[in-house]
């Protein structure tokens, strides 16, 4: 199957799944409908201050290996340091 033919599939089963019947409140709609009748929500104008924080050991050399990059640190070696990261 070449991968034309498999986005051709998904998207027949994507429409079949569009017009599958639901009863709301006893009148039948289909779920395209349902879908266009939902609002979508506002975008926040901050994104989520989501806080990332993992534990690391300082190798020999006092280096610390978090998210691509090896800073120096002033630990003596092989000290388990917090390192972490905000928006």
């Amino acid at each position: 199957m070449t991968v034309e033919q498999a986005q051709s599939g998904v998207d027949k089963l994507a429409v079949r799944m569009d017009e599958r019947r639901r009863s709301v409140d006893g009148v039948k709609v289909t779920v395209a409908e349902l879908a266009d009748a939902e609002p979508m929500l506002v975008l926040p104008a901050l994104p989520f201050p989501a806080e990332l924080e993992v534990v690391r050991t300082v190798s020999p050399q006092a280096l610390v290996s978090f998210e691509a990059a090896r800073p120096t640190m002033p630990h003596h070696r092989t000290d388990v340091v917090p390192l972490r990261r905000t928006p």
